[in-house]
């Protein structure tokens, strides 16, 4: 296997099940420094993935090998239930990710600032039943097959846009829930296509939400649950699509935030995202195949994910110590 970084090749070999190099070849004469920092790079991760190499002799790879054919996004492996990670951007500020229901049937996603940290979760309610999770950069399927519900999620960054699918006429009910951030509240807008509110977080300060919808909503049980609020949509064609964005300074902060996805074609935000991740992604390029390289890939892909900017689109942020900067 080798990894290539800015214009740099290193090859490994592994001794007793970990990850060495075996010779540093640069084009020039210089450059050394970038091509051990590849090296290091590529073993954190690896452990990053949370797997070892085996141990096998030196792999050799011929300066003449042709690139893969194939787009950096494409050579990310899609991964499914139970290790779907979320969708989003290369550095988004949102994360979007598999969650639980809670008390009641169906799928959930939970919104958050950084990875395995929900702020607020998204659900549609269904009867019980095992829902199948399966992400690959930029994009999460969620499907209950007992329901014949389906949720697909992808980012521009700082919006998430969600497309729920049942059958067509069938009533959908969709549910957010903050119990993990409170106090706090959600409000429904006149002519109930959106909902605004804020809660505040674990660490002590207000999240602000920005939430719209493609059609009009009917709540349900709006006084009985302070920290959940039931939203029932009739869709004709079977589909409701909804975009949800965060701030930390204040509400039209996130308003704001959710002009930076201007339409409601999720194929289009689909498209757009994963040419960021191909961009990133692109950065490092490993040639070689097996359980090793395939496990650097997809623990590249886990690093830019995880990592967010949590500015607005006017470039302001809310810092630990409760100030609002730029």
């Amino acid at each position: 296997m080798s990894v290539h970084l800015a214009g740099r090749r290193a090859r490994f070999r592994t001794r007793s099940g970990i990850l060495q190099p075996a010779r540093v070849v640069t084009r020039s004469g210089s450059g050394l420094g970038l091509a051990r920092g590849a090296l290091f790079l590529t073993g954190m991760l690896l452990v990053a993935c949370g797997q070892e190499a085996p141990e096998a002799p030196a792999v050799s790879v011929s300066p003449a090998a042709e690139p893969e054919a194939l787009r950096p996004v494409e050579q990310v492996a899609t991964l499914t239930s139970p290790d779907a990670v979320g969708a989003g951007a290369p550095f988004g500020l949102l994360r979007v990710a598999p969650a639980t229901s809670g008390d009641r049937g169906g799928l959930a996603l939970g919104h958050g600032r950084r990875a395995g940290s929900p702020d607020l979760v998204l659900g549609a309610l269904a009867d019980a039943g095992e829902v199948r999770w399966s992400s690959s950069p930029g994009r999460l399927v969620g499907v209950q097959t007992d329901a014949g519900l389906v949720v697909e999620a992808t980012s521009s960054g700082r919006v998430a846009l969600y497309r729920f699918s049942t059958a067509p006429g069938a009533p959908l009910v969709l549910t957010f829930d903050w119990r993990a951030s409170s106090p706090g509240e959600l409000f429904p807008a006149r002519g109930r296509r959106a909902i605004t509110g804020a809660f505040e977080t674990a660490e002590g300060f207000q999240l602000h939400a920005a939430i719209r919808f493609d059609q009009a909503f009917r709540v349900l049980d709006a006084s009985t649950a302070p920290d959940r609020l039931e939203l029932q949509f009739q869709p004709p064609a079977g589909v409701v699509q909804v975009k949800v964005a965060l701030s930390t300074v204040d509400l039209a902060a996130a308003r704001d935030n959710l002009l930076e996805l201007d339409h409601w074609d999720f194929e289009r935000a689909l498209a757009g995202v994963r040419d960021q991740w191909d961009r990133w992604l692109g950065r490092l390029t490993i040639v070689g195949d097996g359980p090793v390289t395939a496990s650097v890939r997809n623990a590249w892909f886990r690093v830019l994910a995880h990592y967010g900017d949590l500015t607005d689109r006017d470039g302001r942020f809310r810092a630990p110590d409760g100030s609002v900067r730029r």
